[in-house]
């Protein structure tokens, strides 16, 4: 019997967390798939001016001490700015929407 590949399953892991954000209002989620960053998935609750930072555990529910700091220390330490990136002849711009 083939094990299941252990990013094919966090993925579809991941997914689902992502579908169940936005039955609970998210308008927006993105996926941060096979990153090694502190956050699986940002959702966006402009209702509620929130930006979620999850992370998403499939087996047992324990953040390790690492985990735990490195999205705490994201909490409210930035300021939203969304941008475009615009392709130009020297180059790449971002530009505030």
């Amino acid at each position: 019997m083939r094990r299941a590949n252990p990013r094919k399953k966090a993925a579809q892991h991941e997914n689902y967390v992502r579908e169940l954000l936005y039955r609970r209002g998210a308008e927006l989620v993105i996926r941060s798939g096979g990153s090694y960053g502190p956050a699986d998935l940002v959702a966006f609750f402009p209702d509620e001016r929130l930006i979620w930072l999850v992370q998403v555990k499939y087996v047992g529910d324990k953040l390790t001490e690492r985990e735990r700091e490195a999205l705490k220390n994201l909490e409210g330490s930035y300021e939203v700015v969304a941008v475009v990136a615009k392709r130009e002849r020297e180059g790449w711009v971002f530009l505030p929407i």
